[in-house]
């Protein structure tokens, strides 16, 4: 919220005041309406930041520069190095290729992946706002984090609530391309059942994003962006591929079915569930039934 506006159009000063004397007096409504004062105080601060700019773009118009002249990086295929970096260590990561405590080297990177240390700092600011990093210091590496049982916990709850309402909006509105596309990765996870634990947990990440693309949220991918790898983590070791496998299959048929709010009840009855968590916590296996 404040990375969107002009440091100059907002004061939220007195609304943390609001939030003080909410928390001190126990008021959650109090701070809820804080919130909502805070959010719209934002709001009216962003329209006016985009009005100013507006008029900025009114003035300048196309005698911009270069503006015909600059290629559009994804149009061309090109992907910065820093995003291959970043890509590759979060797999490893994932897959415990880099476990947990281990160092990670801006400089030996560079050397090892053949590129400058400017994009391999920024691969690894990237990792950290993701939680799977500890940036280092003059003093002291980056290391690769672990997860705490609380995080875990914390993790799994999230995640409930966001990939229950990307069921349902998948649901809602998938066209066949997309139907055609759920049910390909799902033959991918089918086939991937024999394969080792990183290609399955891929499979089965891999379904779920197409779920996330259906919902045509971009607010919603852009949050789970942050939290995947660290979900991926969470999951990683659980005994749970072929539970996964067949929950899979019936969100699938409710999916192509359009039918949001059996999705939904498929989703939060399978997943959901204290067995479930204690499967990811704790690595017990689950009992696969109808």
């Amino acid at each position: 919220m404040f990375a969107l506006n002009d440091s100059q159009l907002i004061a939220p000063i007195r609304y943390y005041e609001q939030f003080e004397e909410a928390f001190r007096a126990g008021d959650p409504a109090e701070a809820e309406h804080a919130m909502v004062e805070l959010s719209a105080h934002f709001e009216q601060a962003r329209r006016e930041r985009a009005l100013a700019e507006l008029g900025a773009l009114d003035v300048a118009g196309d005698d911009l520069p270069g503006a015909e002249e600059r290629p559009c990086a994804e149009e061309a295929g090109y992907t910065p190095d820093y995003v291959r970096l970043r890509d590759q260590l979060r797999e490893e990561i994932i897959d415990g290729t880099r476990p947990p405590g281990s160092v990670v080297s801006e400089r030996k990177l560079a050397e090892e992946f053949g590129m400058s240390r400017a994009p391999v700092g920024e691969a690894l600011e990237q990792l950290a706002r993701e939680g799977l990093l500890t940036l280092g210091a003059s003093r002291t590496a980056s290391r690769v984090r672990g997860l705490g049982e609380d995080e875990r916990n914390d993790l799994f709850e999230v995640c409930a609530v966001l990939d229950a309402l990307a069921m349902r909006l998948a649901a809602q509105r998938p066209t066949q391309a997309e139907v055609v596309e759920l049910k390909r990765r799902l033959d991918v996870e089918e086939r991937a059942a024999c394969s080792d634990t990183a290609a399955r947990l891929r499979a089965i990440f891999d379904f779920r994003a197409q779920i996330y693309a259906m919902a045509g949220n971009e607010l919603l991918i852009e949050v789970d962006s942050w939290i995947e790898g660290r979900t991926r983590m969470t999951v990683s070791n659980a005994p749970m591929a072929d539970f996964v496998l067949h929950a899979h299959r019936l969100l699938y048929r409710a999916i192509s079915s359009r039918d949001a709010e059996l999705t939904e009840t498929i989703y939060r009855d399978a997943f959901t569930r204290t067995d479930i968590r204690r499967t990811i916590l704790q690595n017990v296996p689950i009992q696969l039934d109808d």
